[in-house]
């Protein structure tokens, strides 16, 4: 029999020390886990409202780029948002699951710290596709209130409060706008779909040159 089950008493109670470490540390990260959740819940829910402000006001000057945006329930109370692009679907996807950044990512562990953060992932894809999409950005959300978003070309940073919320926001349009050059896929990755009657035609993108503007 192990030592540390043999030291528990019938009553639960926990005498030995690797027991009690073992309760601290899983009470400590279920606490940080409720702290990155509250955070990440605050934060996606200001951006999406943003982004929902930018639409509006883009259909307010007689442009439909965007669409109505829709949002969908996911896990631990976050929502996903998504809405129309140039030919694209857009989704944002808050992540319920709270991890650290990856090691090699020294860049958002300088922002938000080498502990559990929270996470969104914005993907693009094509109006005909319902089956895959492509990671376009990721923005980690720290429970002391920071971010860092890298993809779409750079990286950007700021607080989950006020005015920078804001700007990345803007930053996400302006560099869907800007940033992605699109083009045709290939012909033998082209079908065409007869329950919706439309052509299945994933689209190609990169991110453009940002150097001349």
């Amino acid at each position: 029999m192990d030592t540390a089950t043999a030291a528990v008493e019938v009553g639960g109670q926990a005498e030995n020390p690797r027991f009690a470490k073992l309760v601290g540390t899983l009470r400590e990260r279920a606490a940080a886990e409720a702290r990155c959740l509250a955070t990440l819940r605050q934060f996606a829910e200001a951006l999406f409202r943003e982004l929902k402000r930018l639409l509006d006001a883009l259909r307010a000057q007689g442009i439909a780029e965007g669409g109505e945006p829709t949002t969908a329930p996911l896990p631990e109370g976050l929502r996903l948002f998504t809405f129309e692009w140039e030919g694209s679907r857009v989704i944002v996807a808050p992540y319920h699951r709270p991890l650290a950044p990856r090691p090699d990512n020294e860049a958002a562990a300088k922002v938000v710290g080498t502990g559990a953060c929270g996470r969104i992932i914005v993907f693009l894809q094509p109006r005909a596709v319902r089956d895959h999409a492509a990671g376009i950005q990721e923005i980690f959300v720290s429970p002391q209130g920071r971010y860092f978003a890298n993809g779409l070309g750079s990286g950007s940073y700021g607080q989950v409060n006020g005015p920078d919320v804001a700007g990345l926001a803007m930053g996400l349009l302006h560099r869907l706008t800007f940033d992605l050059q699109r083009w045709h896929s290939s012909l033998d990755r082209t079908t065409f779909d007869f329950v919706s009657q439309e052509v299945d035609a994933p689209i190609g993108f990169t991110l453009g040159e940002r150097g001349g503007r």
